[in-house]
Protein backbone atom coordinates (compact mmCIF):
# COMPACT_ATOMS: atom_id res chain seq x y z
CA UNK A 1 0.00 0.00 0.00
CA UNK A 2 1.71 3.63 -1.25
CA UNK A 3 0.35 6.63 1.38
CA UNK A 4 0.98 9.94 0.53
CA UNK A 5 1.17 12.99 2.34
CA UNK A 6 1.83 16.33 0.56
CA UNK A 7 2.35 14.42 -2.55
CA UNK A 8 4.94 12.35 -1.04
CA UNK A 9 5.46 8.78 -0.76
CA UNK A 10 5.55 8.04 3.51
CA UNK A 11 8.40 5.62 4.19
CA UNK A 12 7.86 2.24 5.49
CA UNK A 13 9.23 0.73 8.50
CA UNK A 14 11.91 -1.00 6.21
CA UNK A 15 13.00 2.86 5.37
CA UNK A 16 12.86 4.22 9.76
CA UNK A 17 16.74 4.59 9.06
CA UNK A 18 16.42 6.90 6.27
CA UNK A 19 13.77 9.62 7.80
CA UNK A 20 15.67 12.17 8.39
CA UNK A 21 16.57 12.57 4.93
CA UNK A 22 13.07 11.96 3.80
CA UNK A 23 11.96 14.42 6.22
CA UNK A 24 14.52 17.41 4.44
CA UNK A 25 12.13 20.02 2.92
CA UNK A 26 8.99 19.50 5.09
CA UNK A 27 9.22 22.22 7.92
CA UNK A 28 7.32 22.74 10.90
CA UNK A 29 5.72 20.65 14.00
CA UNK A 30 3.68 17.25 13.54
CA UNK A 31 0.88 16.95 15.74
CA UNK A 32 0.75 13.38 15.94
CA UNK A 33 4.09 12.58 16.24
CA UNK A 34 5.21 16.01 18.21
CA UNK A 35 8.22 15.77 15.73
CA UNK A 36 10.09 19.29 14.95
CA UNK A 37 10.91 19.22 11.48
CA UNK A 38 13.93 22.26 10.79
CA UNK A 39 14.89 23.10 7.23
CA UNK A 40 18.13 24.25 6.96
CA UNK A 41 20.30 24.70 3.42
CA UNK A 42 22.56 22.43 2.43
CA UNK A 43 26.30 22.34 3.38
CA UNK A 44 27.16 23.88 0.78
CA UNK A 45 24.72 27.01 0.37
CA UNK A 46 25.68 27.17 3.74
CA UNK A 47 29.45 27.41 3.30
CA UNK A 48 29.97 29.12 -0.83
CA UNK A 49 26.38 30.07 -1.69
CA UNK A 50 28.26 31.11 -5.17
CA UNK A 51 30.40 28.10 -5.45
CA UNK A 52 30.88 26.78 -8.94
CA UNK A 53 32.01 23.72 -8.53
CA UNK A 54 30.62 21.08 -11.29
CA UNK A 55 29.66 18.53 -8.40
CA UNK A 56 27.86 20.75 -5.58
CA UNK A 57 28.52 24.16 -6.72
CA UNK A 58 24.67 25.76 -5.88
CA UNK A 59 25.89 28.70 -8.43
CA UNK A 60 27.00 26.07 -11.36
CA UNK A 61 23.48 26.64 -13.76
CA UNK A 62 25.39 23.71 -15.83
CA UNK A 63 26.53 21.37 -12.87
CA UNK A 64 25.14 18.67 -11.21
CA UNK A 65 23.91 21.18 -7.67
CA UNK A 66 24.34 17.83 -5.08
CA UNK A 67 22.91 19.60 -1.67
CA UNK A 68 24.13 17.77 1.39
CA UNK A 69 23.03 17.58 4.71
CA UNK A 70 24.39 16.84 7.76
CA UNK A 71 22.99 14.20 9.88
CA UNK A 72 24.92 13.71 13.42
CA UNK A 73 28.36 12.20 12.39
CA UNK A 74 27.24 11.62 8.76
CA UNK A 75 26.24 13.81 5.93
CA UNK A 76 23.11 12.31 3.73
CA UNK A 77 21.82 13.82 0.20
CA UNK A 78 18.92 12.99 -2.09
CA UNK A 79 19.89 13.73 -5.67
CA UNK A 80 17.80 13.00 -9.20
CA UNK A 81 19.63 12.22 -12.84
CA UNK A 82 18.14 13.60 -15.86
CA UNK A 83 18.66 12.00 -19.56
CA UNK A 84 21.49 13.88 -19.81
CA UNK A 85 23.47 12.03 -17.39
CA UNK A 86 22.50 8.77 -18.65
CA UNK A 87 25.28 6.23 -19.62
CA UNK A 88 22.79 3.64 -21.16
CA UNK A 89 20.16 2.45 -21.23
CA UNK A 90 18.34 4.30 -17.97
CA UNK A 91 21.77 4.01 -16.38
CA UNK A 92 23.77 6.91 -14.65
CA UNK A 93 27.01 6.96 -16.29
CA UNK A 94 29.93 6.30 -14.16
CA UNK A 95 31.88 9.95 -14.06
CA UNK A 96 28.75 11.19 -12.68
CA UNK A 97 28.45 8.80 -9.57
CA UNK A 98 32.23 9.50 -8.96
CA UNK A 99 31.64 13.20 -9.32
CA UNK A 100 28.48 13.30 -6.64
CA UNK A 101 30.76 10.47 -4.24
CA UNK A 102 34.20 12.69 -4.73
CA UNK A 103 31.72 16.32 -3.76
CA UNK A 104 30.04 14.22 -1.21
CA UNK A 105 32.67 12.68 0.76
CA UNK A 106 34.03 16.13 0.33
CA UNK A 107 31.02 17.66 2.58
CA UNK A 108 31.27 14.78 5.04
CA UNK A 109 35.29 15.73 5.72
CA UNK A 110 34.50 19.43 6.05
CA UNK A 111 31.55 18.69 8.03
CA UNK A 112 33.81 16.49 10.48
CA UNK A 113 37.02 19.71 10.30
CA UNK A 114 34.20 22.08 11.21
CA UNK A 115 32.69 20.20 14.05
CA UNK A 116 36.49 19.36 15.04
CA UNK A 117 37.96 23.15 15.25
CA UNK A 118 34.92 25.42 15.10
CA UNK A 119 35.09 26.94 11.89
CA UNK A 120 34.69 25.84 8.61
CA UNK A 121 36.78 25.66 5.78
CA UNK A 122 36.10 27.11 2.83
CA UNK A 123 34.59 30.05 5.07
CA UNK A 124 36.83 30.45 8.12
CA UNK A 125 39.98 28.85 6.84
CA UNK A 126 41.53 27.19 3.96
CA UNK A 127 39.69 24.37 2.26
CA UNK A 128 40.23 20.68 1.78
CA UNK A 129 40.78 19.12 -2.02
CA UNK A 130 40.54 15.91 -3.11
CA UNK A 131 44.00 13.78 -3.04
CA UNK A 132 42.45 10.56 -4.14
CA UNK A 133 39.42 8.31 -3.93
CA UNK A 134 38.67 4.65 -5.42
CA UNK A 135 34.81 4.30 -6.22
CA UNK A 136 33.43 0.64 -6.82
CA UNK A 137 30.70 0.60 -9.48
CA UNK A 138 28.25 -2.62 -7.56
CA UNK A 139 25.37 -2.53 -9.79
CA UNK A 140 23.69 -0.61 -12.29
CA UNK A 141 22.23 2.60 -10.56
CA UNK A 142 19.31 3.69 -12.26
CA UNK A 143 18.27 6.99 -13.89
CA UNK A 144 14.51 6.89 -13.02
CA UNK A 145 14.59 6.77 -9.75
CA UNK A 146 16.35 9.15 -6.71
CA UNK A 147 19.21 8.38 -5.35
CA UNK A 148 20.69 8.86 -1.78
CA UNK A 149 24.16 9.21 -0.94
CA UNK A 150 25.71 8.59 2.51
CA UNK A 151 29.20 9.77 3.78
CA UNK A 152 31.55 9.93 6.75
CA UNK A 153 34.46 10.63 7.65
CA UNK A 154 36.57 7.92 9.14
CA UNK A 155 40.48 9.35 9.86
CA UNK A 156 41.00 12.71 10.29
CA UNK A 157 43.97 14.37 11.10
CA UNK A 158 45.54 17.69 11.09
CA UNK A 159 46.28 18.60 7.13
CA UNK A 160 44.57 14.56 5.88
CA UNK A 161 41.38 12.91 6.12
CA UNK A 162 39.86 9.91 4.67
CA UNK A 163 36.05 9.56 4.03
CA UNK A 164 34.18 6.69 3.10
CA UNK A 165 30.56 6.63 1.22
CA UNK A 166 28.34 4.85 -1.21
CA UNK A 167 25.22 5.52 -2.86
CA UNK A 168 22.03 3.69 -2.69
CA UNK A 169 18.70 2.98 -5.06
CA UNK A 170 15.49 1.60 -3.08
CA UNK A 171 18.03 0.54 -0.41
CA UNK A 172 20.17 -1.91 -2.47
CA UNK A 173 23.60 0.41 -2.39
CA UNK A 174 25.29 0.80 -6.28
CA UNK A 175 28.52 2.47 -5.69
CA UNK A 176 30.68 2.95 -3.12
CA UNK A 177 33.99 5.21 -2.54
CA UNK A 178 36.89 5.80 -0.13
CA UNK A 179 38.55 9.33 -0.28
CA UNK A 180 41.92 10.78 0.82
CA UNK A 181 41.50 14.62 1.53
CA UNK A 182 44.14 16.77 2.01
CA UNK A 183 44.14 20.48 3.24
CA UNK A 184 45.09 22.88 0.56
CA UNK A 185 48.20 24.35 1.51
CA UNK A 186 48.32 28.33 2.20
Amino acid sequence: MDLRFLGRSLPTRRDVRHLRSWLVGLAGVWPATGWRVRVTNSLQRQWFPDGRCFGCGPANENGLRLESFADGDEVVARWSASPIHRAGPEVLAGGVIGTLLDCHTGAAVHHAVGERDGKVPYVDGAPWVTRSYQTELRRATPLDRPIELRATEVELEEERAVAKGHIEVDGKVTASIRAEWRLLPG
